[in-house]
């Protein structure tokens, strides 16, 4: 009998594991879309992406160009970053933020042509959900990727100075903004930043407007997703035509409507 009302027990524990354990899954993927109040605070061509009209798209297709098939999931990974400091003192609900901002990252930046004019830009808000979780080397590791992809891209060196200065690397801090404004020597916050960690002004170059570097236009100008500075870059070339990369789908994700 102490048998088998141990079985039972156990069982029943088991039957209630199994129960909560969909009843997440079902929660997650309930939740997995953004509602309609945490669209309204992403950028412009998001709202475009995520709505059910794709007469919307034209409106930033274009430029975004050929890897606005996959921009979907750099929204989805913008949002996850929102919740990610909505849910502070929610450890639980910041990992499972986390993980899929994170994933949707990289499912941007694995699958985009290699010269996607974005890629600065997505590995930079990648670095900073991480640095915000304090994963500092993942972080630092994500910028050297962004600048290696875009080394005129000032906010990727204002978050790397950032990152260094919360570990306590002065020098290092001031090295990452000194090495921004040689690309970058009118940029704002690199001359904030500048500012505080050396005690001085910093003064750009005679002829830093002429030198100043064209960058391709940065979709964080249009909307503040996440905290930091704004990129300081305003639109001032064309984007170079890319090749259209094979459709794909993603398994599993009910949500990605977008991926043909």
């Amino acid at each position: 009998m102490m048998k088998s009302g141990v079985l039972r027990h156990a069982f029943g524990l088991a039957a209630l594991t199994i129960w909560i354990g969909l009843g997440m899954q079902q929660a997650s993927a309930a939740t997995f879309a953004p509602s309609a109040s945490e669209i309204a605070v992403l950028p412009p061509f998001c709202k475009a992406k995520l709505s059910a009209d794709p007469t919307d798209d034209k409106l930033y297709s274009d430029s975004i160009g050929p890897d606005w098939l996959h921009i979907h999931h750099y929204c989805f990974a913008l949002n996850f970053s929102n919740r990610y400091y909505r849910d502070y003192g929610n450890r639980m609900a910041q990992a499972d933020d986390l993980k899929q901002a994170v994933n949707n990252y990289d499912y941007v930046l694995e699958h985009a042509t290699p010269d996607f004019w974005m890629r600065a830009e997505i590995g930079t808000q990648k670095a900073r959900i991480l640095a915000a979780a304090k994963r500092n080397a993942d972080a630092i590791g994500a910028l050297e990727v962004a600048l290696k992809a875009n080394p005129d891209y000032a906010p990727a060196y204002a978050t790397l100075s950032d990152i260094y200065r919360d570990l306590g690397q002065q020098a290092k801090a001031l090295a990452s903004v000194e090495q921004g404004l040689q690309h970058a020597p009118l940029d704002k916050p690199l001359q904030r930043r500048y500012r505080q960690l050396a005690g001085k002004a910093f003064v750009p170059p005679a002829n830093a407007e002429q030198a100043q570097p064209k960058q391709a236009p940065d979709a964080s100008t249009k909307a503040a997703a996440t905290p930091g500075d704004a990129a300081a870059a305003k639109p001032t070339a064309e984007v170079a035509p890319a090749q259209v990369p094979d459709k794909i789908g993603v398994p599993g994700n009910p949500y990605c409507r977008f991926c043909p």
